[in-house]
């Protein structure tokens, strides 16, 4: 999209790029349309975020059966479901990451852009979201991403 951006010619096909924008924007549910509903603003209570290694101990230790029990099924069903309701599309950028801050500075400001230029009020919450996050990262970010 922003490369058609990019390449548009004419003020009208930047328009046209914008209109398509917004279309998709209308035509996109979002993930959680009834939470939505409740509340206009992205809170930090929608996502749980673990190390994958310490989310199986943790199951481990509140899960599985002590004593002289075969915790290997136990443990097998357990990896079984996580793995299959993990979300296979996030991407989890850590505050204490030296480049998360410049990058949430980033992705807020694009989501801004596209909310002011489309006048999609939903995608304002979002960027504001994302501008607090950034700005915890200024502050916390020193350490480079393993």
């Amino acid at each position: 999209m922003t490369e058609s951006l990019e390449n548009a010619n004419t003020a009208g096909e930047t328009s046209e790029m914008w209109d398509t924008l917004r279309l998709k924007l209308e035509e996109t549910p979002s993930d959680d349309a009834r939470d939505a509903e409740k509340s206009s603003v992205i809170k930090d209570e929608k996502y749980i975020v673990f190390k994958r290694e310490d989310f199986y101990q943790m199951m481990g230790a509140l899960a599985l059966p002590t004593g002289d029990v075969d915790c290997a099924p136990v443990a097998q069903r357990i990896i079984e479901v996580a793995e299959t309701t993990a979300l296979a599309d996030a991407v989890v950028i850590r505050r204490q990451d030296l480049f998360a801050g410049p990058s949430l500075h980033a992705y807020a400001a694009s989501i801004t852009i596209a909310a002011r230029l489309s006048d999609e009020a939903r995608l304002q919450p979002i960027a504001d979201y994302f501008h607090e996050q950034a700005i915890l990262a200024d502050a916390e970010g020193w350490k480079v991403p393993d």
